[in-house]
């Protein structure tokens, strides 16, 4: 099982199980706080994560994209980066992460079609 967020250019940042928060927030701040995106840092830091195509990972599974903020089909919510390294750590993922993932996949693969 993998824990942690799993940035759009492929790059991983491994937390605890309940350390994604505090990841988010610190993430946020190193990338997003230079840029002076006041609007975006006012939203929960990992909901900005999340709708900018960051990957989260936790025990129960993972989260690609904003639900909320994000229609289900026309989207493609993984990166070909995000992919990659995925797909080279698939081993590692728990049964229901590998679920999830599968089930993104599906989703997009049913876009193309």
């Amino acid at each position: 099982m993998l824990c942690g967020w799993l940035s759009p250019n492929g790059e991983f940042y491994p937390c605890s199980s309940y350390g994604h928060v505090s990841l988010a927030e610190k993430l946020v701040e190193e990338r997003y706080k230079a840029q002076k995106m006041e609007d975006q840092l006012r939203i929960p830091k990992d909901d900005l994560l999340l709708s900018d195509k960051w990957i989260k990972l936790f025990q129960d599974g993972l989260v690609a994209g904003n639900f909320s903020s994000c229609p289900f089909h026309g989207q493609q919510w993984i990166t070909d980066e995000q992919v990659m390294w995925i797909n080279g750590k698939i081993h590692e993922l728990s049964f229901r992460q590998a679920k999830c993932y599968n089930m993104y996949l599906n989703m997009e693969n049913t876009n193309d079609s």
